[in-house]
């Protein structure tokens, strides 16, 4: 099940501790995008699964590009998640990243630092920072995706280390895939330009899902 409520919750508290910068707005999902239509929202609750549902770690399976549009083997580079974020005079990068399958077909990402690396579940600690990835597909001719094809980015930075904000939306976004398996592994570049801040770098993320639509 989706990941929206409790990291939202958990953004919600950070932001009412510290003054509120004046376009702390831009840097919000819209109220509506909390629920399961719209994943630039928070993210998907913090790991959160129903109570019955087992925290299985990366969903485990034979890759198989099928007529996705990007390359028919992950190998090297392909298989790295190496995202680093630059705000001002700070960086800080991301180690893993996870993905869940859309209704539609879509992709839904969630790339991490610091928590568990397993699959999210009950008791899953809060990161030290999140980027979420949506509106992501990878198009039969291997082209990229832009924000004008409905690609969000958002950040969410739950120690400070990068931004004052809970959250913070991506103006620009270009991601291009390497590999895409949905369902087991799909792997992307990705360049996200912030108000005060760049994304850029490439991610691997196997399939997890807790994080597929619902």
């Amino acid at each position: 099940m989706r990941r929206d409520i409790g990291l939202v919750l958990f953004a919600a508290a950070l932001l009412a501790c510290q003054p509120a910068p004046s376009d702390v707005d831009a840097g919000l999902p819209d109220a509506g995008s909390i629920d399961g239509g719209n994943d630039d929202a928070g993210s998907r609750d913090a790991g959160l699964l129903d109570a019955g549902e087992p925290d299985a770690g990366n969903d485990a399976g034979t890759p198989d590009a099928g007529d996705a549009g990007a390359g028919p083997d992950c190998t090297g580079a392909c298989t790295a998640t190496d995202l680093m974020a630059m705000f001002g005079g700070a960086s800080a990068g991301f180690d893993r990243a996870q993905h869940g399958v859309e209704p539609g077909g879509g992709l839904y990402v969630e790339a991490h630092f610091g928590g568990d690396p397993a699959c999210p579940g009950p008791m899953s600690p809060t990161p030290d920072r999140t980027l979420i990835i949506a509106g992501l597909r990878a198009p039969p001719d291997g082209g990229a995706l832009t924000e004008a094809d409905g690609l969000r980015v958002t950040l969410l930075d739950f120690v400070g280390n990068l931004s004052p904000h809970p959250f913070d939306r991506a103006i620009t976004a270009r991601a291009r895939p390497r590999y895409a398996a949905p369902g087991v592994l799909v792997s992307f570049l990705l360049d996200a330009t912030f108000d005060g801040g760049v994304v850029n770098g490439g991610f691997a993320a196997p399939h997890c899902a807790s994080l597929d639509g619902p």
